[in-house]
């Protein structure tokens, strides 16, 4: 998956196979805990495992820059910035069938409406969720 490979049943399969190989771990230190034991009383040990749980904890504490977008971001906010006419053509459906497929999601398309934009708003993941609707099958 670090090389973007995570295609078909790769990414579930190592997101399962994850939780055998933890479990094999854990018994494995199951059964040798006394060996275990011995090498973590090791002060460069504790050192080096200190440092490791500093850089995971640094991981979930250092925010995400607010500027980065997500990868789909661009393609999404085209989408949602073209005119509703071309949005249902890319559809391969009517402008008629998008007006109802907006409406009975709970917004109002009105003639002032010139995309999807002004009907959503400008929120990237209402924008995305309308989106994935409007071109479900």
């Amino acid at each position: 998956m670090f090389f973007h490979l995570d295609i078909n049943l790769n990414k579930m399969a190592h997101q399962w196979v994850s939780w055998v190989l933890l479990a094999a771990v854990l018994l494995h230190i199951g059964l040798h805990f006394h060996m275990f034991k011995k090498y973590f009383s090791l002060r460069n040990v504790k050192w080096m495992i200190g440092g490791f749980v500093c850089l995971l904890a640094m991981s979930f504490l250092i925010p995400k820059p607010p500027s980065e977008k997500p990868a789909y971001a661009a393609s999404v906010q085209v989408l949602a910035n073209s005119p509703l006419n071309l949005l249902a053509l890319v559809g391969n459906i009517s402008t008629d069938q998008l007006n109802q497929k907006l409406k009975a999601m709970g917004y109002s398309p009105n003639s002032d409406a010139k995309n999807l934009s002004d009907v959503v708003g400008n929120d990237l993941r209402m924008q995305t969720k309308v989106l994935s609707k409007i071109f479900a099958q």
